[in-house]
């Protein structure tokens, strides 16, 4: 009986003590897990707090890039603002050359046509100048040959006949002669009949001759040869006279 008494109270005891050892292990146990949990907590504190750090460093890093891009984006708009700006300044530019560049061609243009009409109207009125004159002197050989055929029958006529008949003959030619002279003046063709006593003129006159005469001063017509006529304002025949010359004049 204590045998087993004694194997049971050791028994007891033995088992009291693993579970006395049992108790101080888990409590061992117990304190190294709270421990290592601890130890956890605080790494995975640290380790949360490094994170937030590099978080925070990104989130910065990101914030400066944005501003600057924000920065470069709002450069840019001013500088494409800018290149707007001077595009519309150079459009306008352009508008302005192309107006006066318009405005000028048209002022040349109008400047070219009165000139080119201007030029026209010269032509032609040089033209018309022209075909005047060659009418008017178309006739100036013909002109030339009536008047010394008329002047040479003035002479044929000139003299006074004795006989009654030859004097009716000569009446009616001196009539033809007057006929003559009408048409030469309604043709323009006017007689040049100086007189004695005038002075001479050498663009309707030429000198038949050149004498001292003490009744006439030098240079004045003693007698007129044969008149002169002219066609329109242009002398085709001179007049042909005598002229005075000085006494002192040796020639």
């Amino acid at each position: 009986m204590e045998n087993i008494k004694d194997n049971k109270d050791k028994n007891i005891n033995q088992s009291t003590t693993n579970n006395k050892n049992n108790f101080n292990s888990n409590s061992q146990n117990s304190n190294a897990n709270v421990d290592t949990n601890k130890q956890a907590h605080s790494n995975n504190f640290v380790k949360k707090d490094n994170l937030n750090k590099q978080n925070t460093k990104k989130d910065e890093n990101i914030n400066s890039k944005v501003n600057d891009l924000l920065a470069k984006n709002t450069s840019l708009n001013n500088e494409i603002l800018n290149k707007d700006q001077r595009i519309k300044e150079l459009e306008n530019q352009i508008k302005q050359f192309n107006e006066n560049y318009k405005n000028e061609i048209n002022k040349k243009t109008i400047e070219a046509q009165k000139l080119v009409e201007s030029k026209i109207k010269e032509q032609q009125e040089k033209f018309e100048k022209e075909i005047q004159h060659i009418k008017k002197f178309a006739l100036k050989d013909k002109a030339v040959e009536l008047i010394n055929i008329i002047n040479n029958f003035d002479v044929a006529v000139s003299f006074t006949p004795e006989d009654p008949n030859v004097a009716n003959y000569v009446q009616g030619f001196r009539m033809f002669s007057t006929m003559f002279k009408n048409y030469l003046a309604n043709n323009n063709i006017i007689a040049i009949e100086p007189s004695s006593g005038d002075n001479y003129d050498p663009l309707t006159m030429e000198a038949f001759e050149v004498e001292f005469n003490p009744s006439f001063k030098a240079n004045q017509i003693i007698k007129v040869i044969k008149k002169g006529y002219k066609l329109h304002d242009i002398v085709i025949i001179p007049a042909s006279v005598v002229v005075s010359k000085d006494k002192k004049d040796k020639n």
